[in-house]
């Protein structure tokens, strides 16, 4: 049989997707891909896997803490279905994360 003939693809837009190194990510966009990766993972038969990881992500400052800590709630009321798995993670993981102290005398941690 014959084949049709090759059409080539068409030449890429200016604001087309292109896949960025890590190494040109800030540290908020690396954290919030890193963080995002383990949340699509995460189901009630891997929960144990993906809060390890999560523990070793390196959070240095309370507005990181903040970032991871709005991302697992988002995604916690998108997937209502795992809430569950999601409260078992952030026991979990405020066990194991640095408590950073509050912005005034007397704030809370």
């Amino acid at each position: 049989s014959r084949e049709a003939p090759a059409i080539p693809l068409p030449k890429a837009s200016e604001n087309a997707w292109k896949r960025v190194q890590t190494e040109e990510l800030s540290r908020e966009a690396k954290l919030e891909r890193d963080v995002r990766a383990l949340l699509n993972k995460i189901a009630p038969e891997n929960l144990n896997k993906v809060v390890r990881q999560m523990a070793d992500i390196d959070i240095q400052s309370k507005d990181e803490m903040v970032q991871v800590t709005n991302l697992i709630c988002k995604n916690a009321l998108e997937a209502r279905h795992y809430s569950a798995t999601y409260a078992g993670m952030i026991v979990t993981l405020h066990e194991k994360y640095p408590e950073f102290p509050g912005e005034n005398e007397g704030d809370k941690p």
